[in-house]
Formats: C-alpha cells, sequence, structure tokens
C-alpha cells in the first residue's frame, strides 16, 4: 500500500529528503504524487525495497528569518513471502471424483514475521478472474480436495490454482500453478459426492458440508 507522513511547521516553506543513498526522488510525481514542499508525503506502492529501512528527513524553512530546522522518521518496509513453489497433482481428473494434492513450501518472509497463513483458491480460464476459495487460512501449507467443472460443449474445464501466503504482519503474496484440466462428473460421481455431503450434514460438520456445496454447484449447472 501507499506510505503516508504528515509534517507540520508554522513555516510554510518544507522539503522532504531521504537521507543516505536511497536513490527515492521525491520531487518525482510518479514516486511522490503530493511533492516534497508540501508538509505531507505520500509515496506511491513498489517504490521501497522490502526489507529495506529508511530515514526520512522534512526541513522547515523560516525565509522572514532566514532560518530552519528539521525532524527525521526512520522506518523498515516489510518483506513480503517470497520464494516459494506450488504443486498441484495430478494436472488432469475428473470433477467431484479425483483428489488433488496441492502443496507450497520455500517460503521465506521476515525473522520475526513467522508462522505463514495459507489459503488455497483456484480460478477458471474460461470465466472471470474471481478467486474462488478452496480453504480457509490455516498454518497447513497443503491441501487435498476436489474440483468443480462447469458446462461446456466440451465437457472440459480448464482452471487453475492460486494460493495466497500471509505472514504476521499482514504482508501477501500468491502463486499461480499450471492449468489443470477437470472432466465433467458422471452421474454415480455426483450421487456419491451428494451422499458424502449427507454423511457429513448428519454428523453436524457445517463447514465441510459449505465447502462441499461450494464445488458441486458449478458441477450441476
Amino acid at each position: 500500500s501507499k506510505l503516508a507522513i504528515y509534517g507540520y511547521s508554522s513555516v510554510q516553506d518544507y522539503h522532504w529528503q531521504f537521507q543516505g543513498p536511497s536513490g527515492v526522488n521525491l520531487s518525482d510525481a510518479a514516486i511522490a504524487p503530493v511533492q516534497d514542499a508540501s508538509p505531507n508525503l505520500i509515496i506511491n506502492r513498489n517504490v521501497l525495497t522490502p526489507g529495506s529501512s529508511y530515514t526520512l528527513r522534512l526541513t522547515s524553512y523560516d525565509a522572514r528569518h532566514n532560518v530552519s530546522s528539521y525532524a527525521e522518521v526512520t522506518f523498515s518496509v516489510r518483506l513480503a513471502p517470497m520464494g516459494g513453489i506450488l504443486q498441484v497433482s495430478p494436472l488432469e481428473g475428473e470433477a467431484l471424483a479425483t483428489n488433488f494434492t496441492l502443496a507450497t513450501s520455500g517460503w521465506v518472509t521476515d525473522v520475526l514475521a513467522y508462522p505463514l497463513a495459507y489459503q488455497y483458491f483456484y480460478v477458471h480460464t474460461n470465466s472471470s478472474s474471481e478467486m474462488i476459495s478452496l480453504s480457509s487460512s490455516s498454518q497447513i501449507s497443503s491441501l487435498s480436495t476436489s474440483l468443480p467443472s462447469i458446462s461446456s460443449s466440451t465437457g472440459l474445464t480448464t482452471l487453475f490454482i492460486m494460493v495466497k501466503v500471509t505472514d504476521q504482519n499482514g504482508a501477501t503474496a500468491t502463486l499461480q500453478s499450471p492449468n489443470i484440466t477437470v472432466r465433467a462428473p458422471t452421474l454415480s460421481s455426483i450421487v456419491a459426492y451428494y451422499d458424502l455431503t449427507q454423511t457429513l450434514l448428519l454428523q453436524g460438520n457445517k463447514d465441510l458440508v459449505l465447502d462441499q456445496l461450494t464445488l458441486l454447484a458449478p458441477s450441476l449447472r
């Protein structure tokens, strides 16, 4: 997100400047849409380097008395999770029947921002880019699940998996799998899936029932 810093002085001339070799030009509107002559400073996203520390100085000038003063603030930019991989197996199967294994690993972030939380989604390639949840966010990095299909002339659905990784600072990263081909379910698979849902409902496991119905509904369209 954007970084907003607010300063105040009773005089009217201001100047913001990074201390040290930051390489950030605050007079560039593409970097700081509120120019550095303002008492307030906004720095656009993706300008500062994750994992780095910066010191900002606000200098105020009193031209009438030919004096100046300054204040500084030092801050660190959070390091978002990075370096992970996402594996999906198999890459082809039958809706509601094939058990797909999703697993992610290798993520690193700030040493004080562990543990990481993981959430899986699927996205249909032939529809909007809506991410439909397959799991709630948890510290479990793998998931075994069936996948849905949607009606098509070929009986095949192409989708991909997204994993969202969040650290304890709230920094997030996402990773996309290769495309997965899902065949339309057979009648016996639909019946078996319905029976499983009924069993879970009788056991009082409402959360799992909702998860099952989320996958079943697209396959019945």
